[in-house]
């Protein structure tokens, strides 16, 4: 959901609602706060103070559309429940309110200047020139549902509950020892020095029985499991369908061409290079330079310090060059290849232009395009075809008829498939016919139960499909006879990583007896690696060395070895590893400040938590929890 969020704050409406949620959570936090009673006029009661019907709905409407389009637009009101969005909002008011009290008693406020001041040097109620513009600010505010009075008052109430937190977190620094213990213990370093036992060295294994298979087979069902299988049957009605029956004569053809002439006109493409600079004068240096015989790109890394890529503005039309510098057009389509313009002038600065490759537009003709142009005639007429022959599958259906029925009367394919999983493939791996294939259609059928029918349903290809399940294969243990060879393979596989984590353990015991590295690599014939040294969260770690071997590392001492399973370029096995050093952080090191910057906010969140359950104990809370239910009905 993160995710999601993040790619749907792009507009500035979004990002001023999403800072102020943020900000509000960061601070106040979330937490159990339900229980029974309350105001049958308010939602609920925090200190005295109520929790209204409005506040609830607006916060919860509010936080509701901002999470509604990574939903698809449609989320509704048991969808956001579910997601605990009607939780985060009362409990977010309830904490507003407790913060307000004490706030209140401590004599804290914030002046209209102060508020004024914000609203100026908010990013988000600026025009196009940074300058605060009031329209602007009206039009935020009125799209993210707040009047003007209602927003000063949200922000004075935010601006308040800022400064009651600061005070409360100002002193909320990690102590030098703490951090600098911390930053000792994330720094040190682990080297070692490691020997590769692969499993696939171990071919001489004793081959299964079939008692082994059966055996193997029964404690491992969830590897051999079967999905989920449909029987389907559908009609299929696509445009495509109808189109290769349509005729269109080359009369209609030649009329449709001529009516989009203009959309077969290729235009001319120009690969187009500049030399930018910030003045006419040093602009006219570089043409004249370039113009004299000096390369192109070495007067503009010489005159402009530009490099290469730089100074590629790539392969235009007129159109898009102009959409980019309209002022350089003109220029750019006039001279000739391999020349450079005059200086031209854009908003950025001075360029000159150079076109060293260029493609001349031209028109495709008829005889070019005959063929696409009837197929896509054929497709229109086909389209309004559609709905006649919807109808007619509708009465079909409607009157008793089956699917079957509809496909052999109006001449429709009749789509089958005795048996697909929800991925689209079949038991014997190949996949669904391509009309069930779509993941929106293989999400219908999977929605319906067996002998169930589906409603009239769009298609991808602007087509219309009824599916029916015939039957459903529930998932299943897959019988040992029809994957014998895979069991049998399963079964060669472990026992080769077995024998190879004896021969780690074997190695690994010789290695501490005095046996060296190198020995033991000669021996098999291999070679001793030597990956960079690793810290505990495996920074700097070989991307082949196995995250339980570098926490066992940390449970040595220098000279210490042992073992662990490891898959190395694809190769399964065992590593047998030796620390050669450790490589401790000495205090101050560079770690510190980031620690310090990790530890300070989890620190002045700890107090803030406390500070905030504090005033819960010693404050009356109630929630009215019938009145939030027939606010927000539950289904």
């Amino acid at each position: 959901m993160l995710q999601a969020i993040r790619s749907n704050v792009t507009s500035w409406i979004v990002k001023i609602l999403f800072a102020m949620l943020v900000v509000s959570f960061a601070i106040w936090g979330i937490g159990d706060i339900f229980r029974g009673g309350g105001y049958e006029s308010a939602v609920g009661d925090v200190g005295g103070r109520p929790i209204t019907e409005m506040a609830l709905s607006r916060e919860f409407n509010r936080e509701m559309r901002r999470l509604s389009p990574m939903f698809g637009g449609n989320m509704d009101v048991q969808q956001a429940r579910r997601l605990g969005v009607l939780e985060q909002s009362l409990q977010l008011l309830v904490n507003n309110a407790l913060y307000d009290i004490k706030a209140d008693d401590a004599g804290i406020g914030v002046g209209d200047e102060t508020i004024a001041e914000s609203i100026r040097n908010n990013a988000s109620f600026r025009n196009s020139l940074g300058s605060f513009d009031r329209g602007v600010f009206e039009a935020v505010i009125r799209q993210s549902g707040f009047d003007e009075a209602t927003f000063v008052q949200l922000m004075r109430g935010d601006l308040t509950r800022g400064q009651l937190v600061s005070a409360v977190t100002v002193g909320a620094a990690p102590p030098d020892v703490l951090i600098d213990t911390l930053a000792r213990y994330r720094g040190e370093k682990r080297l070692a020095r490691t020997l590769f036992i692969p499993a696939d060295d171990f071919q001489d294994i004793e081959p299964p029985a079939e008692d082994d298979l059966v055996a193997f087979h029964r404690e491992n069902e969830s590897r051999y499991m079967a999905p989920e299988y449909r029987a389907v049957t559908a009609v299929s009605m696509e445009p495509e369908d109808l189109a290769k029956d349509i005729p269109i004569s080359d009369e209609r053809v030649r009329e449709e061409y001529d009516a989009r002439l203009a959309d077969y006109e290729v235009p001319e493409r120009r690969r187009v290079q500049h030399i930018l600079t910030s003045d006419e004068e040093t602009a006219k240096k570089a043409h004249a330079a370039v113009s004299g015989g000096k390369d192109f790109f070495a007067v503009g890394a010489e005159i402009a310090g530009l490099d290469e890529q730089t100074m590629e503005i790539g392969w235009m039309g007129r159109d898009e060059l102009g959409a980019l510098f309209p002022e350089l057009v003109d220029a750019a389509f006039s001279v000739e290849q391999n020349a450079v313009s005059a200086p031209v002038q854009s908003p950025v600065g001075w360029h000159v232009l150079r076109v060293p490759e260029l493609e001349a537009g031209f028109t495709r003709t008829f005889n070019d395009v005959r063929d696409e142009l009837r197929d896509a005639l054929a497709l229109d007429i086909a389209v309004d075809q559609l709905n006649d022959i919807i109808g007619d599958v509708e009465d079909t259906l409607g009157g008793g008829g089956t699917l079957e029925d509809a496909a052999e009367t109006l001449n429709l394919p009749l789509v089958k498939t005795a048996a697909m999983d929800a991925n689209g493939e079949t038991p014997d791996g190949t996949r669904a016919p391509r009309r069930l294939y779509p993941a929106a259609l293989r999400e219908v059928i999977f929605e319906l139960g067996a002998g169930e029918e589906s409603p009239l349903t769009d298609t991808p290809t602007d087509g219309y499909i009824v599916i029916r399940v015939d039957g459903v294969t529930p998932t299943a243990v897959r019988p040992l006879a029809d994957i014998r060879d895979q069991v049998d393979r399963d079964v060669r596989a472990e026992r080769r990583m077995a024998a190879a984590k004896a021969e780690a353990e074997s190695l690994t015991q010789r290695l501490a007896d005095g046996a060296t590295l190198a020995e033991l690599a000669a021996e098999r014939g291999a070679e001793v690696a030597s990956p960079p040294a690793v810290t505990r969260d495996g920074t700097g770690a070989d991307a082949n060395l196995p995250r339980p071997l570098i926490a066992a590392l940390f449970g040595l001492k220098e000279g210490g070895t042992t073992s662990a399973a490891a898959n190395i370029d694809g190769r399964a096995g065992h590593i047998v590893a030796r620390l050669e050093a450790i490589e401790e952080v000495g205090g101050g090191n560079s770690d510190g400040a980031e620690v310090r910057g990790q530890i300070g906010p989890r620190l002045a969140d700890d107090i803030l938590a406390q500070f905030r359950n504090g005033l819960a104990v010693r404050t009356d809370v109630s929630i009215n929890m019938d009145a939030i239910d027939r606010l927000f009905p539950r289904q």
